[in-house]
């Protein structure tokens, strides 16, 4: 069987996806078939290409389990990572987790907005820096600018991950705000931009 998406977490769904078909009496060679033409989740790693020579993988990993998942896909090759952990007035504790694997993996960090509801953007980034010991990191909390920032930084060859949002439409903001976004569309932008 052939699976176009990238990760070992990939192939353990793709598995168990085919093994719940398999007990619902559904051929192999239809199973096959499936598999073969699925090639994307939108948001979950999913691939931004304009022609430029590094890697842009946007995807929704906003947990250190899926953040760790997400990085070890690319392990090896150099990794500007951009996120800003989970929303506002939400789990606390794992933020400084976050930030330790993006300390493993990463060769340098960008912290910015996710969803800060009601918080402090600034303060969801300083927690999730707690957590970083040995790469370097900056805070760029406009969105746009933090991934106008990972480009300049990416060399041929390199992956810049911007994690947290995935195809999540808005960015949640103080007093229900919601502000439209799409980091798949603003990487596309982006990258015409540079490669124009």
């Amino acid at each position: 069987m052939h699976l176009a998406l990238p990760g070992e977490f990939n192939i353990l769904n793709a598995l168990a996806a085919a093994t719940f078909a398999e007990s619902r009496d559904i051929a192999p060679e239809v199973i096959q078939a499936a598999l073969g033409k699925f090639t994307l989740v939108p948001g979950r790693m999913q691939r931004i290409d304009e022609g430029q020579d590094f890697i842009v993988i946007v995807d929704y990993a906003h947990t250190a389990d899926s953040l760790e998942q997400s990085f070890t896909v690319y392990a090896g090759i150099k990794k500007i990572c951009l996120f800003g952990s989970a929303g506002g007035g939400r789990d606390t504790a794992k933020r400084a987790v976050m930030g330790a694997v993006a300390d493993k993996h990463c060769d340098h960090i960008i912290l910015t907005e996710d969803d800060p509801y009601d918080e402090s953007a600034e303060a969801i980034a300083a927690d999730i820096a707690r957590g970083i010991r040995n790469r370097p990191y900056e805070f760029i909390l406009n969105r746009r600018t933090a991934i106008q920032k990972a480009f300049s930084m990416a060399e041929k060859g390199s992956v810049v991950f911007i994690s947290g949002k995935g195809d999540d439409p808005y960015i949640m903001g103080p007093k229900g705000a919601r502000i439209p976004w799409s980091d798949a569309k603003v990487a596309h932008e982006e990258l015409k931009r540079i490669t124009a």
